[in-house]
């Protein structure tokens, strides 16, 4: 049976960084499905999109020379649509809820008009955004949070140790917060640092090799200056941006 027309699709939404992507290929690998990901803002039109999202559906992965030990071989495809809500997305979402609104048609028809016949997983940074209001009440919408900033930390350095890595001092809160909670911001900046202090070889005790300096390095000199993808709320960006300086009225022209 299909699934009820305002759950036809599911729509995974969150801040960057926090596994909107991975928890939809290990959910579609899980349920026996081969992920295709497709990247609405890599599309330049709505009918390229279409194209690519209905070739996804109708086909199904075959290796014969495998013999089915191929992971993924034989397996029906689930369309990953990323960055929906990033690219000039409205008309292509629009022709999307077409097809997920279709009935299935009857096997005696000529020419059947596209139908949703595998599923879809979208993701969005913002569910509002105008583009996906057709899409809101034909998906399932599961909001993902950033985590905790304890529980980042405690993986980071879980994450350090397993790789032989080791870190001093409050860094990894430091790095958590400057990152506003983004997972992929974190690991990458842990990566870089691991690069450069593998390089130095500065090795401890247990074997293990300290990335404080380097990481110290990749914050800025502790004042998260380096921080690639560090960000701002709003609220504080539309402060700097339209606030204005008052004069000082102890100031003397000229000086």
């Amino acid at each position: 049976t299909r699934p009820d027309l305002s759950d036809r699709v599911i729509l995974l939404c969150g801040p960057p960084g926090v596994g909107k992507t991975t928890l939809a290929l290990i959910a579609a690998m899980h349920a026996g499905y081969r992920p295709v990901e497709v990247n609405a803002s890599d599309e330049r039109s709505s009918s390229a999109l279409k194209d690519r999202v209905l070739n996804a559906m109708e086909s199904t992965t075959l290796d014969l020379k495998s013999s089915g030990t191929t992971k993924g071989s034989g397996r029906p495809n689930c369309v990953i649509l990323d960055e929906v809500d990033g690219a000039d997305a409205r008309s292509a979402i629009s022709t999307l809820v077409e097809i997920i609104r279709a009935e299935i048609p009857a096997k005696k028809v000529g020419k059947r008009k596209p139908f949703l016949r595998r599923p879809i997983i979208f993701i969005c940074n913002h569910k509002y955004a105008p583009a996906l209001r057709p899409l809101l009440s034909y998906a399932r919408v599961f909001d993902l949070d950033s985590p905790k900033q304890s529980r980042l930390v405690a993986r980071l350095k879980h994450v350090l140790h397993s790789e032989k890595f080791t870190c001093s001092g409050p860094l990894l809160l430091q790095l958590a917060d400057g990152s506003a909670g983004d997972i992929r911001s974190c690991l990458h900046t842990l990566q870089f640092s691991a690069a450069k202090a593998y390089n130095a070889k500065k090795i401890k005790e247990g074997g293990l090799i300290d990335v404080t300096k380097t990481l110290v390095s990749a914050l800025g000199g502790g004042k998260d200056e380096g921080l690639k993808d560090q960000r701002s709320d709003s609220a504080s960006i539309l402060f700097t941006v339209f606030r204005r300086r008052k004069p000082n009225p102890f100031k003397k022209e000229g000086k």
